[in-house]
């Protein structure tokens, strides 16, 4: 199973460790990349990287709770950053099960 249930929080799911959908996310007039870490009802905890200095995990990351339906899933090729502890096998087992093409164009 790629989440379970945290134990100290009844209700929050976690996902497996490097295991993290990347999102596009539509919040405030803005548009971004994130990694979602968590969900709770109709919430999702995203990581994201402010100050970005490129593609690899190397920016200020900051988490935060969005609704979400202001997220959508995208494949981890398609993001604008993205971190070397993702589990690559997994992430490309489960990018060939999404058609969404982001708005957000990475370099």
């Amino acid at each position: 199973m790629d989440y379970y249930e945290d134990s100290y929080a009844p209700g929050l799911f976690r996902y497996a460790t490097n295991r993290y959908p990347y999102v596009e996310v539509s919040l405030d007039g803005e548009t971004f990349h994130a990694r979602a870490e968590a969900w709770r009802g109709n919430q999702v905890m995203i990581a994201r990287i402010t100050n970005q200095l490129g593609r690899v995990d190397n920016g200020t990351r900051t988490t935060l709770w969005v609704p979400a339906s202001a997220s959508t899933r995208i494949r981890r090729e398609d993001s604008t950053w993205v971190t070397t502890e993702d589990d690559h096998d997994w992430h490309e087992d489960q990018d060939q099960t999404i058609d969404y093409r982001p708005r957000t164009a990475r370099d």
